[in-house]
């Protein structure tokens, strides 16, 4: 087949599937199991350019993804939430991280499933299940109509979390190059190629920002404004994969600097959701086609493992969390259980780890496969939450919210 009746097909297939799927899952979830399943069925007949170019692609997705968290850390977001959020956030995700990795060490030293590099390969997996689907988070918030101690803190805990996640990825894959030979130096070098490579990517991103803010005031037109952002988030990954950066962090950068510095970013961040529909569906397309799930016959009892450590630490890290910033107790009871959903992020460290390391395919496996149990069931326990904390129908039917984008 053509590459561009492939892509035609994909697209087309891709939209009927979430139209199906509308009435019973949220749209992001919608587009991993629409990609899933497209890649699935349509992978023997696709061109294998198609797949060979999955990296390239991935990593705009990815950037794409991340300068839409960006978005959130606005002036205005910072001085409303003050320093609750970022120890809140940071107190779930390194405990969950914790949780995952001791657990994976633990059972790995038990036997109960094998990994050749037992330390680098549980930091790998772990820094993965550190990320909370803001888009599940705030579909719960927007059926259950809550307003509430626990839907304020819930709402403040997931703005600051990805940022928390991408720093923490991003400091273990530095350690687990180290550790599986990429790197010499010992524990210095390894600090250093970590302060490098996070100090570098964080310049990078200010860099970008502040281009492409200036360029956004000088320029007249809207659309212009739209096809410059894209080009700069494309030029900052690109930069990023020749100096060996994180793509991520630079993207995330990008899109605070921008948000901060352009009146009317909102509408640039809108125009960009939309565009970038397609070039997500593609990749999540793509992660369904080559993910390997002829692996869970094997791994099945990491995934479980991965599965229940991940939930026992958001809801243990988020009560620890609770604690900290003197929340209401209710909040230190329920917040946990609407932190579970997981989604594009996720699934994008995993991808990364893949392509950094090609023999840890099952990593993406497991990850692809916990997002639909955490965006299936994370949903659903995520409205328990709020019902079960009494803030449902709280808030009037006009107040509802969304996130500016679904797909982190």
């Amino acid at each position: 087949m053509d590459i561009l009746l492939d892509l035609g097909l994909i697209i087309a297939a891709g939209v009927v599937i979430m139209w199906l799927l509308r009435t019973v899952v949220a749209r992001a979830l919608g587009y991993i199991v629409a990609g899933i399943i497209i890649g699935t069925v349509l992978r023997p007949i696709v061109q294998p350019t198609l797949l060979t170019g999955f990296d390239a692609l991935s990593g705009a997705a990815l950037g794409f993804i991340t300068f839409f968290i960006g978005q959130e850390f606005t002036r205005k977001n910072l001085r409303r939430i003050g320093s609750r959020g970022p120890v809140l956030a940071t107190a779930q995700a390194v405990l969950t991280f914790g949780v995952v990795f001791g657990g994976i060490l633990l059972c790995g030293a038990l036997q109960l499933f094998n990994l050749e590099h037992l330390v680098p390969e549980a930091l790998l997996i772990a820094s993965t299940a550190t990320a909370t689907a803001p888009s599940g988070v705030f579909e719960a918030i927007r059926r259950m109509r809550s307003r509430g101690p626990v839907t304020e803190t819930l709402k403040m805990a997931v703005t600051f979390d990805d940022a928390v996640a991408i720093v923490l990825f991003d400091i273990c894959v530095v350690i687990a190059r180290a550790m599986m030979g990429d790197q010499s130096g010992g524990l210095v070098g390894v600090l250093t190629a970590s302060v490098r490579e996070l100090g570098l990517s964080f310049l990078l991103g200010i860099g970008s920002g502040i281009v492409t803010s200036t360029a956004a005031r000088l320029l007249k037109s809207r659309n212009e404004v739209r096809v410059m952002t894209i080009g700069m988030v494309l030029l900052t990954i690109g930069l990023c994969r020749v100096w060996q950066l994180s793509p991520l962090l630079a993207s995330m950068v990008l899109g605070t600097v921008f948000a901060n510095m352009v009146s009317d970013a909102e509408h640039v961040f809108e125009d960009l959701d939309h565009w970038s529909d397609p070039l997500l569906l593609l990749f999540f397309f793509l992660a369904g086609a080559t993910t390997e799930f002829s692996l869970l016959r094997t791994a099945w009892p990491l995934v479980l493992v991965y599965i229940l450590l991940r939930a026992g630490g958001k809801v243990v890290g988020s009560g620890l969390g609770a604690c900290l910033i003197r929340a209401p107790a209710s909040v230190g009871r329920h917040l946990g259980w609407a932190m579970l959903p997981e989604a594009g992020l996720a699934i994008g460290h995993a991808l990364v780890i893949t392509s950094l390391f090609p023999s840890l395919k099952y990593i993406t496996m497991t990850t692809v496969v916990a997002v639909l149990v955490f965006d299936l069931v994370g949903l659903r326990m995520a409205q328990y939450s709020l019902r079960a904390s009494g803030e449902q129908n709280a808030m009037a039917s006009g107040d509802e919210e969304n996130p500016k984008s679904e797909y982190d």
